[in-house]
Formats: structure tokens, C-alpha cells, sequence
């Protein structure tokens, strides 16, 4: 239940979320998760994600995850532009409504990375035509701990369908981990976690 990404690059500016924080469990379990039914946990491979990259890959991996295996694997090796994009299938959201994007990620180590969530609205029920694209929010996976990022923010009077999006790079050869893809109208369920590499 986990996205390895292998890249390097340039550095985003990035918050730290300490390992312990709160966070939410399994995002199949979440109630109202908007890409509960989309592989939010990668136990499918990675069907419904879409992987950008140069010259990277996108794989999978049954070995580990958070909170148990299996797990979901991306890798990506590119020696020119050093990132990476991960974006879901097209979501149905309501108009005017607070919605929260999290995911967990982790790091063996070895470089500075930042990543970066956000999300790409569109007017249609179908994510065609015109998008308005939120703000980045950054983030960094921490080495050798899954730890939660989040971010919430309100969509326009109109929006129909989203896209979520998560990037990273770093100026190094990196590893990236992700597991448990929620997003959901409101806030997400938290509860207080700790959890490491296996």
C-alpha cells in the first residue's frame, strides 16, 4: 500500500510535519473519501494514478506499505529534469464546498526533497475544458517515517471535477513513499499516529 518514487532535482520550498502527528487511518475505511473506490491505498497496483516523468517508471511493489503490506511502488530515474507528477483521476466534487487532500509519505533518506499538493478544478463533470489550479502547499517526506500531510481548501461557485495532484523533486538522486490518498468534503478524521520504515 505504498508509491516508491526514485528522481532527483531541483528544491521545492518545504514545511516539515513531525513524525507522531496526527493523521488519518486506512483511506479505504474513510467515510465520504473521494478516492476511496480509486486504488487510494495502491493494493491495485496503480491504476487510477497517473505517474509524469522524463524517463521515470511506474511499478508496483507488494513487500511493505503503511500500515501493512501489500503496497503500491513508483520509480522514476530521470537524469535530465528530476521530477516527478502524480494525478488522480478525474474526482467529482460539489461547488463551493471545503474539501481536504492528505497523503502519507516517507523517505529512506540520502537528499532534501520537497513535494508539493494541489488541486485542479474544472467547471465540467468531466475534467475537460477550462481548470483553475490551486496553490501549491508544500511538504517533506521525512526520512524513515510515515508522517501525514494535508491541506484544505474551498472550491469555486461552479466547480463540477477535480484533478489532485502531487509533485516532488530534489537536487539528488531520491527515494519517495506514499500510501493512503484521501480527499474528502470537510475535514479528515484524524487520530494521534506513529509509524516508521519497516
Amino acid at each position: 500500500m505504498r508509491v516508491t518514487v526514485f528522481s532527483a532535482g531541483l528544491l521545492f520550498l518545504v514545511i516539515a510535519i513531525p513524525a507522531g502527528a496526527q493523521g488519518w487511518g486506512e483511506c479505504a475505511g474513510i467515510s465520504g473519501n473521494l478516492v476511496g473506490a480509486l486504488n487510494c491505498d495502491f493494493t491495485d497496483g496503480v491504476n487510477h494514478w497517473a505517474f509524469s516523468s522524463v524517463m521515470g517508471s511506474w511499478t508496483t511493489d507488494g513487500s511493505r506499505g503503511y500500515p501493512s503490506p501489500p503496497s503500491g511502488t513508483a520509480e522514476a530515474s530521470d537524469p535530465s529534469s528530476y521530477a516527478f507528477t502524480i494525478t488522480s483521476d478525474c474526482i467529482a466534487v460539489s461547488a463551493g464546498t471545503d474539501h481536504t487532500l492528505g497523503v502519507y509519505s516517507n523517505t529512506p533518506g540520502g537528499a532534501t526533497i520537497g513535494c508539493a499538493g494541489r488541486i485542479e478544478e474544472f467547471t465540467t463533470a468531466d475534467c475537460s475544458g477550462s481548470s483553475t489550479v490551486t496553490p501549491d502547499v508544500p511538504f517533506t517526506p521525512v526520512p524513515n517515517e510515515w508522517t501525514p500531510f494535508s491541506t484544505t481548501w474551498t472550491t469555486g461557485a461552479t466547480t463540477q471535477s477535480a484533478y489532485g495532484w502531487i509533485e516532488c523533486s530534489a537536487d539528488a538522486s531520491f527515494t519517495v513513499l506514499f500510501d493512503n490518498i484521501a480527499l474528502v468534503e470537510g475535514d479528515l478524521p484524524v487520530e494521534l499516529q506513529a509509524f516508521s520504515v519497516e
